[in-house]
């Protein structure tokens, strides 16, 4: 029997500039074709209905919000949506805790 030749695999070499990794993948374009591991399956999410409503809040507390949504990147209406679901989270396992 004879021995196969081990297939050449292309490997990103470390501490690349962002510039060089570019140009690495660029003349790579095979590299996906030549892995061998399997797929990441990702589990479907559940879509969640929304709903617009209107809430009438002080100009300065939309400022606020403002300006904290984009220290964090972030658009204001996700961050005030990010933190009414951390506080009904914390409401609900607060209300699970105590007794009837």
């Amino acid at each position: 029997m004879t021995a196969r030749p081990e297939k050449n695999k292309p490997r990103l070499p470390p501490d690349l500039s962002p510039a060089d990794e570019a140009r690495w993948w660029d003349e790579h374009r095979d590299y996906w074709d030549s892995v061998e591991t399997d797929d990441e399956l990702i589990a479907p999410q559940e879509i969640r209905r929304t709903k617009a409503i209107n809430l009438r809040l002080p100009v300065d507390m939309i400022e606020a919000l403002k300006l904290e949504a984009a220290r964090r990147a972030l658009p204001y209406q996700t961050l005030i949506q990010t933190w009414l679901k951390e506080r009904l989270d914390s409401e609900a396992s607060d209300s699970e805790g105590a007794e009837p």
